[in-house]
């Protein structure tokens, strides 16, 4: 029997209970990624096990469990939305419900259905991590893997970066240049030397924010801000006192309203402080891995809050356009690459041809 060992229902009004809160439920493993087009009908078939609705949350676990043969810690349940047929967002939390009627209970609607995972630790001991969804970028800024860290919840971002780099092999010498967020020191590899690595937020192709070594990881929200993490040029390494870290955007110009839109990943770059546009393009050219023909079809202008400053002279000296202080988080002067959109835009536009084809109605 799939009902937990207890005492023999002996008298009549016990059996007409145990008969009334009697439910089949059917228990789907939960689907990795969902797609909210198709029901939980078209998923995998279910387990089909007979409970009661009285049972705690200890008690449909132990039967899960065991229905699975593994530990009852290492199942997380997750309730069934009976509107869209869907498993809900987020899953149940340890001995978060008193009761499986609770679990089939969603919006005033009661379901027969739940979802489960069985996890690699106990439940308890998950809850007390805090998962971080890190994009790992390579020195020519390109997106190299997307890595989950789960790490304690006191821990910091130089703790993350240290398990990042444990991850992330180092990439071979001229490999193209660097870039970099949040600093944190790591041994390098086959005794090479530390590897100094740096996490940021980013969002609509802006960096909004360098994190400090000391900072909590508790405090990042990797559902809303994309969170990157690189390794620092060896030019940053050896910064001088004038030197300057400026962050570089590609965009291009709505001319008919006068604005400027941001697209593909910003990164940064640390200029001297006589260095001349000339020497700018050529090592933009080298950290990104640019044909001189694509280069050359590129300006490069310097922008401040929506006004744009193109720069044209090979001799010209770069520094001297930007602002002496940085009184914005965000940094709104920008080095801007303005060239046609490529890889996303293109990737996007494919992506939306299938949604924008007319519906044609016949009367």
């Amino acid at each position: 029997s799939d009902v937990p060992e207890q005492e023999p229902l002996l008298q009549i009004p016990q059996f007409f209970e145990h008969v009334k809160n009697r439910v089949v439920v059917h228990v789907h493993r939960l689907p990795p990624q969902h797609s909210h087009g198709q029901g939980v009908r078209e998923k995998e078939r279910a387990m089909e096990i007979t409970m009661d609705k009285r049972w705690t949350y200890d008690q449909v676990t132990a039967c899960v469990g065991k229905a699975l043969g593994c530990d009852p810690l290492h199942v997380r349940l997750t309730m069934h939305n009976p509107y869209s047929d869907l498993p809900k967002p987020t899953p149940l939390k340890y001995r978060s419900v008193e009761s499986l009627q609770e679990m089939l209970l969603s919006f005033q609607k009661t379901s027969d259905i739940l979802f489960y995972e069985t996890l690699d630790m106990p439940l308890p001991e998950l809850e007390s991590k805090k998962p971080l969804k890190v994009s790992w970028h390579t020195a020519s800024t390109e997106e190299g893997r997307v890595v989950n860290l789960l790490l304690d919840k006191e821990s910091t971002v130089a703790e993350a970066l240290h398990a990042l780099a444990k991850m992330v092999p180092p990439e071979a010498p001229g490999a193209g240049e660097a870039s970099g967020a949040s600093v944190m020191d790591v041994a390098g590899a086959n005794g090479a030397g530390p590897r100094r690595l740096r996490m940021m937020e980013i969002f609509n192709h802006r960096i909004y924010k360098i994190f400090q070594d000391q900072e909590e990881i508790e405090t990042i929200n990797d559902q809303y801000w994309t969170i990157r993490a690189e390794e620092l040029a060896p030019e940053e390494l050896s910064q001088g006192p004038d030197d300057k870290l400026i962050h570089v955007r590609h965009f291009y110009r709505d001319t008919r309203m006068n604005m400027t839109h941001n697209f593909g990943d910003p990164f940064l770059l640390m200029i001297s402080p006589d260095e001349t546009l000339a020497s700018v393009r050529k090592r933009i050219q080298a950290k990104l891995r640019l044909t001189a023909e694509e280069i050359a079809a590129w300006k490069i202008a310097v922008v401040s809050f929506g006004r744009v400053e193109y720069l044209e002279q090979d001799d010209d000296v770069v520094r001297p356009h930007f602002r002496k202080h940085d009184n914005y988080s965000n940094w709104d002067d920008y080095l801007g690459l303005e060239h046609a959109q490529t890889g996303t835009g293109r990737k996007k536009q494919q992506a939306r041809s299938g949604y924008d084809k007319p519906v044609k109605i016949y009367g």
